[in-house]
């Protein structure tokens, strides 16, 4: 070899040893952050285009997204995708936040062979009931069903039906999209339905079941049945959500729009998945009237100013400047 040839050799390897010298230097809370980084980044559950577009703070900051999510967002309950709700895993996690451990991670390697649920659309426990088959592998449901589920024509659970979404909306199923993932993307601000409108399949311990007949109550005035009517139709509402999420209902056979709009609101509770009473009362309190549902004013006037129905969106709205529900491509 000739003597250039040897020095380049030589200067290669330097900058070799170099280079590990400085990643055996690091220390050991920097190696653990960027390899839990790494470990988000192989998972469909994060989307970091995603995340940028909806906490522009993070873009405008020149932030990696994953580092971020790793280090100050997990804890911070924002949501790593659309699929995943951080805040609403939280809360219903305590223990997890307690222990400090990140809920996504923590949602992959363990909450969701246990039966804890990514967020209000898909349910862990449910689809490992439904599929046994699914359990007995010990695979994560919620990856399994993005991967292999919905295209096999498996369900998703009580709160959205991949199959009937697929039936409904041709430029999705030509698309070849994962219903699921579309839903949270896109068909949710377009007004879409995650299921067909007054299907009240409810959640149960070992399977799915129809919802039993509503119980009649007490008669009410053409106003209080007009105002219900309005709130279960719209596309924000979801009554089989509600009835999943808050079992007293579903086991007490209530109707849930008129749970909703005569105690569920009061109590804190949600309409839908994709509505927070209580943040839309918080940051509309100058604007709505002294005990009014926070759901009705939004349907009634909120929607047409441009009012937000979770905090969430907040920056997918104002990104796209395509007013109250932003349109997305597949």
């Amino acid at each position: 070899m000739s003597m250039p040839s040897l020095i380049r050799a030589a200067r290669k390897r330097l900058r070799r040893l170099s280079r590990r010298r400085k990643i055996e230097n690091r220390p050991p809370e920097i190696v653990a952050l960027e390899e839990a980084a790494s470990r988000l980044r192989s998972t469909p559950l994060f989307d970091a285009d995603w995340y940028l577009d909806t906490y522009v703070d993070l873009r405008e900051a020149g932030i990696d997204p994953a580092l971020h999510y790793v280090e100050h967002g997990g804890r911070e309950g924002r949501s790593p995708g659309p699929l995943f709700d951080g805040g609403w895993y939280l809360e219903r996690n305590p223990d997890v936040r307690e222990a400090g451990v990140n809920p996504l991670l923590h949602y992959i390697e363990h909450g969701g062979r246990e039966g804890r649920s990514a967020g209000p659309l898909f349910d862990d426990a449910w689809y490992q009931a439904r599929y046994p088959d699914v359990r007995d592998a010990g695979v994560n449901p919620l990856l399994h069903y993005l991967e292999h589920g919905a295209r096999e024509g498996r369900s998703a659970g009580p709160a959205f039906d991949g199959a009937w979404y697929l039936a409904t909306y041709a430029d999705v199923r030509e698309a070849g999209a994962n219903p699921l993932l579309h839903f949270a993307r896109h068909g949710r601000f377009e007004g879409r339905y995650p299921g067909p409108a007054g299907s009240d399949t409810i959640q149960d311990t070992h399977e799915v079941r129809a919802a039993e007949p509503v119980v009649s109550e007490p008669s009410e005035d053409e106003e209080q049945s007009a105002l219900i009517r309005l709130m279960a139709a719209h596309p924000l509402f979801d009554g089989q959500w509600y009835r999943a999420l808050y079992r007293d209902v579903a086991a007490a056979r209530l109707d849930p729009a008129r749970h909703y709009l005569e105690h569920g609101a009061a109590q804190g509770r949600d309409p839908g998945p994709y509505f927070r009473s209580d943040w839309y009362a918080k940051v509309n309190a100058e604007a709505i009237p002294v005990g009014m549902n926070p759901f009705l004013h939004f349907i009634l006037q909120g929607e047409a100013e441009g009012r937000l129905p979770r905090a969430e969106v907040l920056h997918a709205h104002a990104k796209t400047g395509q007013g109250r529900r932003p349109h997305s491509p597949l």
